[in-house]
This record gives structure tokens, C-alpha cells and sequence, in this order.
């Protein structure tokens, strides 16, 4: 049961971390500034990665009587929830600003072809003057 409460305890931890650093007005030169910030998106991943793990050990672990596993498998089926709907809510509040570097990325594409055909079109006309 202990080592239940700490995993939770840790997970609500790793949130906390993050809390008030990030805003999403940010533009995307001052994102990767932030190495730590990535570090922070792993642990939440393996976070959710885990919790089926702790099911099976809620369910399957030890000999502990039927009500503790039950109240095991739904504190963590609660968790997983609670962390998907913390996802989704958390791609929705930075939906325009993940797909900004995208952008930008397509728009230095399209002028990086543009300078490259008037380049051609300028040696082409210089190769008959």
C-alpha cells in the first residue's frame, strides 16, 4: 500500500514541477532553452506508461485481501483518467502553439524554393545574354 501511495505522490510531484514555468504565448526560439522541459514530458509519459503496470500489480501482486485490491485497481484506474483527461486538456491549451515551429518550417521551405528558381532563372538568362 505504501509503495502505491509514494508512486502517486510521485506522479502529482512531476506535475507540480512544471507548474507556472511554461506559458503558452512562448515563442518557439525560447522552448528549446528549456532542456528540462523535455525530461518533464518523459516522466509524464512513463508515468502513464506505468499505471497498466500497477493494475496487474493491484490485481495480480501479493496476497492482500479482495477489498485492498479493489480499492487498488480503482485508485489506479482513476489515475489513468485523471492523466488522460490532464493530456488532453494540455494539447488542447497548446494546440496553436505546437503546430507554429510547423509553420514556420513550411514557410522558410517555400522561400528557400522560390530563391532557388529565381537562382535558376537568373543563371538560365545570363547563360543566353
Amino acid at each position: 500500500m505504501c509503495r502505491l501511495v509514494a508512486a502517486m505522490v510521485w506522479f502529482v510531484r512531476i506535475g507540480f514541477l512544471g507548474a507556472g514555468k511554461v506559458t503558452i504565448q512562448q515563442s518557439a526560439e525560447e522552448i528549446p532553452a528549456q532542456g528540462y522541459g523535455l525530461w518533464k514530458a518523459r516522466l509524464a509519459m512513463i508515468a502513464v506508461f506505468v499505471t497498466p503496470l500497477m493494475i496487474a500489480w493491484a490485481e495480480f501482486g501479493g496476497d492482500a485481501p479482495k477489498s485492498v485490491r479493489t480499492y487498488r485497481l480503482l485508485l489506479t484506474v482513476g489515475v489513468m483518467i485523471v492523466m488522460g483527461v490532464l493530456v488532453v486538456l494540455k494539447q488542447h491549451l497548446s494546440g496553436p502553439g505546437i503546430t507554429k515551429p510547423f509553420a514556420l518550417s513550411r514557410q522558410s521551405l517555400d522561400e528557400t524554393c522560390r530563391l532557388k528558381r529565381r537562382l535558376g532563372e537568373q543563371r538560365a538568362f545570363a547563360a543566353v545574354a
